[in-house]
């Protein structure tokens, strides 16, 4: 996995720089500990910087709002409220808000949902070396529509 994040770092279409060169900041939203380390470790191996990290939607909401990222990974199911609210609450407040929905439930209705209330894509997690490319062209994707 290391080579491969050291190759994907050096290709514009997946490493963590803007066109000016300054690292991206991400803001990473899951519930589980694991997996927001797991999404730190790949982000920052390929350049990203972690602005910040939420466990669920209030917290979520709230470091977007004094973080301002340019990007966040939102998970979709959490406790209590689903990774969907707070999608739509980050787009209340910056309808340009650039979202990958990490789900492991694949597409269903709950994806197709967030997608509509402002996501701009979404990825199967775990997030490993068969779909890593994948999210990293997606969070650079979003990061390039509309800015």
């Amino acid at each position: 996995m290391d080579q491969l994040l050291e190759k994907l770092s050096k290709d514009p279409s997946t490493n963590g720089l803007s066109e000016e060169g300054c690292p991206l900041r991400a803001l990473v939203v899951d519930d589980a500990t694991f997996i927001r380390e797991g999404i730190r470790e790949i982000l920052e191996g390929v350049g990203y910087e972690v602005a910040g990290e939420a466990a669920n939607v209030d917290e979520a909401v709230q470091a977007f709002s004094s973080l301002k990222p340019d990007l966040v990974t939102m998970d979709l199911v959490m406790p209590y409220v689903t990774g969907v609210d707070a999608v739509q609450q980050i787009c209340a407040i910056d309808s340009q808000a650039k979202i990958i929905l990490v789900t492991s439930i694949g597409f269903n209705d709950m994806v197709k949902d967030g997608l509509m209330k402002g996501a701009k894509d979404f990825v199967i997690k775990p997030i490993n070396e068969y779909n890593l490319e994948r999210f990293l062209k997606a969070l650079k994707n979003a990061y390039r529509s509309d800015s």
